[in-house]
Parts: structure tokens; sequence; C-alpha cells
């Protein structure tokens, strides 16, 4: 409302018709998104953010080699625009364009995508060549990102004489028992770590060990390998008489774009009537109220295994996952975990927003994590 008054009083105001995209896009009203951008741009023709968001739109309605058209406009008339760059190579990478996408996604550092905001510098950067030393992989934002890039770390066998890891605390026990070629250190601790000689974020392997199919090949699961004493103790917690064991996980916590990637327990009822079928609770988070009203209006039990804090206990919940038949969930933590122990895992995707770039476009398989089904979402918002 405030931009259209703006522009009541101001019809050739192009930033106000730019920020009045970006709003509609976040509600999700991307034909008149598009349109809104379209007209800063007829007002402003070098205006590279207007052809920027006008490829977020494209994006997000799942056109994508115009969005990629948009972002390169932008550049030419901005060339360190980061966020331009950015987001050309989510859009690369999400149709699997190796080369130019791994390139493009050190721009994440400047467009304060990675990293916590900046890059930090605890050592020079390493140029992928064999090194005579120390060699430091720093953490990437968030866990489930951490756990997706975590299945390059064996490509790094042989690499350097000795291999340090930071991770989030919650994962060091899970990688450190499967990986017995680094040593891995709790990402609080990086401050404290000795000098190193070369250092290399998570996400920048895969300019080095995934520029190609040869490369995803090389995608071997599981990759992490859950407590065997923890499986023990929860195959006896989960005895089923005879049911398939089903983990469930229906919502992402992420800020920006959770809800796009979200839905409610209740939605999955068509699921949960059917027969034969033990349901396990995997979502992390408080879930009582869910599954409480869930089992008064209609039966139907989720069990929640009290021990494990799916939040905070990552070994555990890899240990519950791994001991599931099988797994359904949303894009999330739990998702990656599920695919990096190798559990069978049908996998629930938006349509365009939300739906992070290694997902890609039209396939059912994840060449990333082969045990699992990918399911997509037919329209925006179904």
């Amino acid at each position: 409302r405030s931009y259209d008054r703006a522009l009541s009083l101001k019809p050739d105001y192009a930033e106000a018709w730019n920020n009045r995209g970006l709003a509609l896009k976040a509600l999700k009203r991307l034909d008149e998104a598009l349109e809104s951008c379209d007209r800063a741009i007829a007002l402003k023709p070098d205006f590279a953010e207007a052809h920027s968001n006008r490829g977020l739109a494209l994006q997000a309605q799942g056109h994508l080699d115009a969005a990629i058209a948009s972002y390169e406009q932008a550049i030419v008339l901005k060339p360190d625009f980061a966020e331009a760059h950015w987001n050309q190579a989510l859009v690369l990478l999400l149709k699997e364009d190796w080369a130019r996408g791994w390139a493009l996604y050190e721009w994440g550092f400047k467009a304060k995508k990675r990293g916590g905001g900046h890059k930090q510098a605890l050592a020079p950067d390493w140029d992928g060549q064999t090194l005579q030393g120390s060699l430091l992989v720093l953490p990437e934002q968030g866990v489930g990102d951490e756990i997706f890039y975590s299945g390059m770390l064996r490509d790094l066998q042989g690499c350097a004489e000795s291999i340090t890891v930071a991770v989030d605390p919650r994962l060091v026990p899970l990688v450190q028992r499967s990986l017995d070629h680094v040593n891995v250190v709790s990402s609080q601790t990086l401050p404290t770590l000795r000098p190193h000689d070369a250092q290399v974020y998570m996400a920048s392997l895969g300019r080095y060990f995934r520029q190609n199919g040869r490369g995803l090949k090389a995608v071997r699961t599981p990759y992490l390998k859950p407590s065997k004493d923890r499986a023990k103790e929860l195959r006896r917690r989960l005895a089923s008489e005879g049911k398939i064991i089903c983990g469930l996980s229906w919502i992402s916590k992420n800020q920006e774009v959770g809800e796009d990637k979200s839905l409610q327990l209740v939605d999955l009822k068509p699921l949960l009537e059917l027969p034969g079928i033990a349901f396990v609770d995997l979502q992390y988070g408080d879930t009582g109220a869910e599954r409480t009203a869930l089992q008064e209006s209609t039966g139907i039990e989720i069990q929640r295994i009290p021990e494990i804090d799916n939040f905070n206990d990552l070994d555990g919940l890899a240990a519950l996952i791994g001991e599931c038949d099988v797994v359904v969930t949303v894009s999330n933590t739990t998702a990656h975990l599920a695919g990096a122990v190798g559990a069978p895992t049908l996998l629930m995707l938006p349509f365009a927003s939300g739906r992070h770039w290694y997902w890609h476009e039209e396939r059912e398989d994840s060449p990333w994590y082969p045990s699992m089904r990918l399911l997509r979402q037919g329209k925006v918002g179904d």
C-alpha cells in the first residue's frame, strides 16, 4: 500500500516499482511482481537491481533460462553486483551447469550468503593441489548444508598431510566416527586452533570434486555412520509387530523460506491412514500439540522417542533414522541426515521458492543421495 501510494504521487518512481516487485514476490503474486520489475526497468533501463529482482521473480515461476538472462544483464550493468552473481550461481547449479555454477558460488561471501556474512581468513585459500602441510576445512551456514557438503570430505583423502574439519558441535561425533582420515573439531573452537597451511570452505570443495558427471558418480552413501550401540537400543524401542516403521518430518525452520517447504502434520492424513505402518516423529522442535491433536481427532499415534532430542542430539537422530524402514520428510536437516545415512527416503519438495539448488529439476532421483526419491509440488502454494 505504501508503494502504491508513492506511485500515485510519482508514477515514474522506478525505485518504488522495483521495491513493490519485491513485496509482491514475497506475497507469491509472481506475475504482478514481474510486471512491477518490468515497469522499473522501462523507466530506468540501467537499473541493475531491478534486473536482478526480475530474475528472482522469473526463478520463482520456474523460468530458469530467463532468470539467468536477467541476472546476466544486471551483472553487465554492475559487474561487482555480488547478489546477482550469487543468484545466477544458484540457478546454474540447479540446472547442473557445474563449472560455471561452482565458480560463481564463491560470490556468496561478498553477497553475505556464506560464512556467516564474511569470509574467515585463517590461512591461505587452498588451490586444489596436493598440499605438503595441514588443511583446514571451514563450515557452511546451517547444519543441513554441513551434512550435505560433508559428502565431499572423503574426496579429500590424500590431498594433504593432515586435514582438520570444523563442523557444528552437534555433528562432531557423527562425522568423526564416519571419517578416519580427518580430525573433526567443533566450529566453536576455530579461534583457538593452531595455524594451518591452507583453508577451504566445505562448499568450495565442489569446484574440485563435483565439476562434472564423473565427479557425481563418485558420490557414495552412506557417508555418515550412526552409532551401532544407539541403533541397537532403538531397534528394541521400535518393535512394531511386523509393521513398516516410517519416520516423519514435516516442518522446515528456515527463516527465509521455511514456510514454503513446510506443511501441517494433519496434511499427511492420507498417508497416516494407510494400514501396516508405525509412524515415528523425526521432526525437531516441540511437536506435542500437533501429535496430540492428530491422535484426538483421528486416533492415529505418532511415536516420539523421549530420550532423543531431535534438534540437539543429531547423533541420536541419525541412529533413529537409520532404524526406520522409510523416511517421509520435507527439505530440512532430517532430509539431509536421512540421505547421508542411506535411509530409503521420500522427499517432498516445493515448486520453486524454498527449493534448494541441489534438488535440481525434473528428476525423481538425487545424484547426491541415491536412497532418495523426490516428489515435487505441482504449483506454488499447493
